[in-house]
This record gives C-alpha cells, sequence and structure tokens, in this order.
C-alpha cells in the first residue's frame, strides 16, 4: 500500500475573463520577475497561479483586489486563473 500524501493543496480555478486585457498583459511580461504588487505570480499553460496569501496586500491592481478578497474569503492561499476556468457572477468580469 503507498503512502498518503502528508499535504494536499485545494486551489480555485476562476476564469481569465474576471481579469482585464491590460493586467494578462501585464503578468504574461512579468516571466521570472517579481510582481509589482509584491505577491507571487506564476505562468502556466493557459493562465497563472498568483499568491493571494491573507489578502493583506494592499497595492494590488485593482482589478485583482475583488478576486483576492473572494479567494481569502474562501480560506484559501493560492488562485489559479484559467483560460477554462469558472466565471463566478459575483466577480467582475471583461470581455476581450
Amino acid at each position: 500500500m503507498g503512502s498518503t500524501p502528508e499535504w494536499i493543496m485545494q486551489v480555485p480555478v476562476l476564469s481569465t475573463r474576471h481579469i482585464t486585457p491590460d493586467l494578462a498583459e501585464l503578468l504574461n511580461n512579468l516571466g521570472s520577475s517579481p510582481a509589482p504588487w509584491d505577491q507571487e505570480v506564476i505562468g502556466i499553460e493557459g493562465g497563472w497561479l498568483l499568491y493571494v496569501g491573507s489578502n493583506e496586500a494592499t497595492d494590488v491592481p485593482e482589478v485583482l483586489a475583488p478576486l483576492f478578497a473572494w479567494t481569502a474569503s474562501l480560506g484559501y492561499e493560492w488562485l489559479r486563473l484559467d483560460q477554462d476556468g469558472d466565471v463566478i457572477a459575483d466577480l467582475p468580469a471583461y470581455d476581450w
């Protein structure tokens, strides 16, 4: 019998429609550079993985603020933005 992992992380996956094209371009251009708002951003195929933490970052882009608040309110520390992710009716969404 195999061993059971001690730590399994769950991450909500939201559609990239919840950010603007301008923010998507900024995230794409970060490469391996840190985000200007001092939070971790990892580029992945089809989107990004963003560290939300306890939602204490005050300098996040205005577009991300409701997404970070929503994620933190559910008790998660990370958020995945993916082109195939869920669109949440209570969060702003943008056509692009």
